[in-house]
């Protein structure tokens, strides 16, 4: 994986559930629905050696990203999504 495509949108916290859904604009895209400026997606580093005091997880990394594809293009993403379910 080259880091310049390391983060993958999850919009989960660090211990893998969901956000509540009140928080979809500032965690998931507005639920992966927008793209507007005020929208953003938490991200996860799909290269991380995660530790357990570790901050730079697969699901949960300390950065999150604009909604646009330019915007996560230049926060070291591809666009990827992984959706998890219960």
């Amino acid at each position: 994986m080259p880091p310049t495509e390391r983060a993958i949108l999850t919009g989960t916290p660090a211990d893998g559930t969901g956000y509540d859904v009140a928080d979809d604009r500032i965690t998931a895209c507005d639920g992966w629905a927008s793209n507007a400026i005020s929208s953003a997606a938490v991200v996860g580093h799909a290269d991380s050696t995660v530790t357990e005091a570790s901050t730079d997880r697969w699901n949960n990394a300390p950065e999150t990203v604009r909604c646009s594809a330019a915007d996560i293009k230049a926060g070291a993403g591809a666009g990827r999504i992984y959706c998890f379910l219960p």
